[in-house]
């Protein structure tokens, strides 16, 4: 993430806090890569982009406001920073809103009494935050679990487990 797309990401906040609307640009980013394939392309004139711009904005809803950032962005040559500047627009939305995303890594596929668990030690930790989590299952962690939220990570997989043995046992 640069600092560019970071204070564009502000710029884009102070316009609208819309997070539903950016969600759906991002969705629609995703859904048809061409899109910013072609608004990144220099061989093709501003003009074009712009009316691509308007054509994918009118159909699909956006606000006018976006869709002005979209072309400031182009007349810049800054938009293939646009996933970053969408990205970051979450967690300033977040921020403000007093989220936290939390995303739980589980070794195999959790019992409801285990994701319990996991996910009352996650909020006692962060209650000051109304927490969001998102879990899936990554088997090359043999078992227990990875916590991660913003840059903080608890490890508590077998192998974090094993690491973190290993390493106490160099140390002697």
């Amino acid at each position: 993430m640069t600092q560019s797309a970071i204070d564009r990401a502000s710029v884009l906040y102070s316009l609208t806090d819309d997070v539903e609307m950016i969600k759906k640009l991002k969705e629609i980013i995703s859904v048809c890569p061409e899109f910013t394939s072609v608004l990144v392309n220099p061989t093709i004139d501003k003009e074009k982009k712009f009316n691509i711009i308007d054509k994918v904005c009118e159909k699909e809803d956006i606000l006018p406001i976006i869709k002005n950032f979209l072309k400031v962005m182009c007349e810049q040559d800054e938009i293939v920073e646009l996933m970053d500047i969408l990205e970051e627009f979450e967690k300033l939305w977040d921020k403000k809103h007093n989220i936290v995303r939390a995303q739980i890594i589980f070794g195999r596929k959790p019992s409801e009494e285990e994701k319990t668990k996991v996910l009352s030690e996650v909020k006692k930790h962060y209650s000051d935050y109304d927490v969001r989590e998102e879990i899936s299952v990554d088997e090359s962690l043999l078992g227990g679990y990875v916590v991660r939220v913003g840059y903080n990570e608890t490890d508590m997989s077998y192998e974090g487990c094993f690491k973190q043995l290993e390493r106490k046992l160099i140390r002697r």
